[in-house]
């Protein structure tokens, strides 16, 4: 026997015990104006109508409570999302700085390179 098979179990025995909990409040309710043949049936009717309304309305806020938690990780998605981005930009700016660091110095380079070039030249012709 599954999990499920015993969750779904319980669940028909919450259900029964509730249809009984109505009935047993209805009844003595109903044999105060009607005689007991009569108050058993209606107050079965009664039990049975309540207990379908009682599972309708818990399957509601059941789908109400998926559609909010839903709702609640899309949010949780997109601070993520956000947050994911924010550190993104931060990085790129962190390269972007590394990267015009390290062109000056290659640019620096560049120039020392050329003056010793240009000293080198000087020389030859000399």
């Amino acid at each position: 026997m599954g999990l499920e098979m015993v969750n779904k179990l319980v669940y028909l025995i919450f259900i029964a015990v509730t249809w009984l909990v109505y009935v047993g409040f209805t009844l003595p309710i109903l044999l105060l104006f009607m005689s007991f043949g009569q108050s058993c049936h209606v107050a079965m009717i009664i039990a049975t109508v309540m207990t379908i309304l009682f599972i309708l309305v818990q399957r509601t806020f059941r789908g109400l409570h998926l559609i909010n938690r839903l709702q609640d990780d899309t949010a949780d998605i997109e601070t993520r999302l956000q947050l994911a981005n924010g550190y993104f930009q931060k990085s790129m700016k962190q390269v972007n700085k590394q990267n015009r660091h390290q062109a000056k110095v290659y640019c620096k380079q560049l120039k020392q390179y050329q003056h010793q070039l240009k000293a080198y030249q000087k020389n030859q012709k000399s």
